[in-house]
């Protein structure tokens, strides 16, 4: 009676990325590699490249900077890697959640939604493909099941760009120009070391 019976359901659209993204990280990983072979390791964030950037992006940029940073204050100095948002691709404000060594800003951008996800920690696993798929700034771009990804590496630490569309064929989704002129536009107006 048992065998008959068949379970169904779904789960929420976080989850199934999630849990989509898991199932593709295990089978990425080469035949040889174990689940010892990968690790999480806090990153060693170049402090000095980035205070730089930051006092080249706050004479150039100041205005947007202010704005910035008026959302939430010194939060975004809570953050232990840089903090880098878009100075002025995206014209809406963010939401900001800072977690210690990570943070995400997201924006409503018309009906689809870009969060910026920034982490001093990484995974590491031997021979990664990924790093055969980056464009020449460093870029990976990849689909989603309702958007795009873009991740790259900055000052030591590691950036996603996720863009979920209210419609996922749209250029904006299915393009990595969209991301890309977001990346090219981040600024640091934000972070600190231990």
């Amino acid at each position: 009676m048992l065998g008959a019976m068949r379970l169904r359901f779904r789960l929420p659209q976080p989850h199934r990325r999630f849990v989509a993204r898991i199932i593709w990280a295990l089978v990425i990983l080469p035949v040889g590699a174990s689940a010892q072979q990968v690790t999480r390791q806090v990153q060693s964030i170049d402090w000095d490249a980035a205070g730089k950037a930051r006092d080249q992006d706050q004479n150039r940029f100041q205005t947007e900077i202010k704005r910035l940073r008026k959302v939430v204050g010194g939060q975004y100095d809570n953050t232990q890697l840089p903090v880098l948002l878009p100075k002025s691709v995206v014209r809406s404000l963010p939401r900001f959640v800072e977690q210690g060594t990570s943070y995400a800003a997201t924006y409503a951008i018309g009906q689809d939604k870009l969060s910026i996800l920034g982490s001093a920690t990484a995974l590491s696993a031997p021979e990664s493909p990924l790093a055969k798929r980056q464009s020449a700034q460093g870029y990976v771009f990849e689909k989603s099941e309702d958007g795009a990804d873009l991740s790259f590496s900055r000052y030591g630490a590691t950036y996603t760009l996720r863009l979920s569309c209210h419609n996922p064929a749209s250029a904006r989704c299915t393009d990595p120009a969209f991301l890309t002129q977001v990346a090219n536009d981040l600024v640091v107006v934000g972070g600190r070391g231990k």
